[in-house]
Parts: structure tokens; sequence; C-alpha cells
């Protein structure tokens, strides 16, 4: 409708008044001819009308003219007219498949394209389509329409939940990085404080640990050794002749074998812990930043040297659940001392392992 009116107005913006004024009249008595007609009647009645609005500068000065000259034709009635008449006009074909009522309801302003469409289509293909047809499809494209914007919205809300859920965690992570930064400098200073003889200690302590991971280590791989011949021997020998109830026997010493490694191998890595950290201090007490770079060997070493101990102390533990005579004096002694040195081995190894798990758990939070 704009685009006839655009051109139209241009046409009547150098046409001299008088002249203007006779058309409008000319134009007024064919709306009021046709505005009572039927539907080809209301076609040529919406077409004056849209030719009498390119007359006037805004719909205000269209509407005084209409309500003046047009007393009985009701601003909504026209606006059909028009509507109907920009839309259909030049569509025979639409004209004699619908009704006015269907006309009057697919020009409408509220009627989307989307429903023009169908009908259009549905009416080239021979289709009769109704006024109620035709509500019923602009029900259906408003109730689309509805979902769709209510989707869009919960879209929306999900997007600025999420950027909110973004921003704390980013917020939440920016603080915890000033935390381990300010624990690393706290403890660079705390480091740099101590005395000399304090240095001079921890040095010794170093050197005591490592000595006596060594010997446990040397001790544990011939125990190791021992243990795997003397296992092996019997197992081959005893296999075939266990009963049930000794290989639920066997099973339960195995289980507390497990877990005598599992505590064996906490122990150690106790230990290897504090030798560690006493060696790190020494060289600087730079100890978490190399730990980083030199950990995976490290680590190598220590996993091979901890599975010598695992399967030594579970072939240990094996063999003396098979014990059947009473032992002699110098084999509890050697039971002693060796309860001693793995209740010794299970401090250390908490001392080790504690601190290190700490540390790398707020690291990995960092």
């Amino acid at each position: 409708m704009s685009d006839l009116i655009q051109s139209v107005a241009s046409h009547w913006d150098a046409t001299p008044a008088a002249e203007r004024e006779d058309r409008l009249y000319s134009l007024a008595l064919q709306v009021a001819h046709f505005a009572t007609g039927a539907m080809m009647n209301e076609i040529e009645a919406g077409r004056a009308l849209m030719e009498a609005r390119a007359m006037f500068p805004s719909n205000e000065t269209f509407g005084a003219w209409r309500s003046e000259t047009l007393p009985d034709l009701h601003r909504n009635q026209a606006l059909r007219f028009m509507q109907v008449a920009e839309q259909y006009g030049d569509k025979p074909v639409m004209l004699k498949a619908l009704s006015m009522r269907a006309l009057r309801a697919l020009s409408a302003p509220s009627t989307p394209q989307s429903v023009r469409d169908e009908v259009e289509a549905r009416t080239d293909a021979g289709e009769n389509v109704t006024a109620a047809e035709i509500d019923r499809l602009k029900r259906e494209a408003s109730e689309a329409e509805r979902r769709a914007k209510e989707a869009e919205a919960k879209a929306d809300s999900a997007t600025a939940e999420a950027d909110r859920q973004r921003a704390k965690a980013d917020a939440l992570a920016d603080g915890q990085r000033d935390l381990v930064e300010a624990a690393k400098e706290q403890a660079r200073k705390d480091a740099e404080a101590k005395s000399a003889a304090e240095l001079a200690k921890a040095q010794s302590e170093a050197r005591q640990a490592n000595d006596a991971l060594e010997d446990q280590r040397r001790k544990l791989t011939e125990a190791t050794k021992k243990a795997e011949d003397a296992a092996m021997a019997k197992a081959k020998a005893e296999a075939e002749n266990l009963a049930a109830a000794e290989l639920e026997k066997v099973q339960a010493d195995a289980r507390k074998a497990r877990e005598d490694e599992a505590k064996a191998k906490a122990s150690v890595e106790r230990l290897s812990d504090r030798a560690e950290r006493l060696r790190k201090q020494v060289e600087e007490h730079d100890a978490f930043l190399r730990a980083r770079t030199n950990g995976e060997q490290e680590a190598k070493a220590v996993r091979e040297h901890l599975e010598d101990v695992n399967r030594a102390l579970a072939l240990a533990m094996a063999e003396l659940a098979d014990l059947e005579h009473e032992p002699q004096d110098d084999i509890r002694r050697l039971m002693a001392k060796s309860a001693k040195l793995c209740r010794d081995f299970a401090v250390a190894l908490d001392q080790f392992n504690g601190p290190t798990l700490i540390y790398e758990a707020e690291f990995a939070q960092a």
C-alpha cells in the first residue's frame, strides 16, 4: 500500500489545487458508490481510497477528509477496503476463490505472510479455503510465534545464566590463584628466614634419610628376591594339593598382604617425601618448582623401588602364612627386626606422603 501511495503522491505534489479538489470529489463519489456493493465494488472502493490517501501528507489529514466527505464510512471499514485492494486487487484468482470475509481476514495487517503464502498456494491448487480456516491458520501461526518467542527468551535466559556462572568461575579462579601465589611468597620468605644452623640440620637429616632409604631399598630387594624364589618353589610343589579351606586362607593372607603392602607403600612415599623436601630446602628452597620439572623421573625411580618393596612384602606375607612349625630363636629375632623396620618404614612413608599430597592438591586447584 505504501508503494502505491508514494507513487501517486509524487504525481499529485505538482498538481494545481483546483484539479486536486475535483479529483478528490470524484474519488469520494467512487468510494460512496462502491462501498455498498459486492466484492469487486469493495476492491474498487479500496483503490479509490488509496489514490485519495496519496494526495494527503499524512494519515491524520486523510482521515479528516474521509470523515468529512464520507461520514457513513467507518475508519476500520475504509482500512479493510484498502488492505484487500492492496493485497488482492490484482489477483483475480483469489477474488474468485475466496469469500469477502476470507479476503478481509487474509489481507489484515495481523495476518503473517506465511499464512497468506499457504492460502494462496492452496487456492492455486484448487482448494476452497474458508474464513474460518484462515482464522485457524492465523491462530496457529500466532501460537507458533509465541512459542518461538518463549523459546528464544528461555535461550537468552540460559545464555545469561551461563555467562553469570562463567564470570563467577573466573572470579573464583582469579582469587584462588592469588591465594596460591601469596602462599608461595610466604613460603619463600619463611625459607629465607631460616638460620645457618637450621640449614645444617636439614642437610644432616636429609643425608641420614637418604642413607636409611638406600639401606632399606637394598634389604627389600634382597628379601624380595629370596621371597620370590621360595614362593615360586613352594607354590609349584603345592599348587595342585590345596583344598578349598586352604585356598580361602591363602586369599585372606593375600588381602592382608595387600593391605600391608599399601601401608608399606605409603610409608615409603612419606619417607621419600621427607628426604626430598629436606634436599630441596638445601637447594635454595625451590622445592615446588623443581618438583614439577623433575617429578616424572623421580616418580619413576620411586615407583620401581616401591614395586620391589610391594612384591617382597607380598611374598614374605605368603611365606609366613604357610609356616607350620614353631620358629627358631634366630628366626624370631629376624621377625622382630623386620617388624621394627616395617614400623619405622611406615612412619617414614607417612611423613613423606602427607605434605606432598596437600601441596599437589593445592597446586592442582591453582
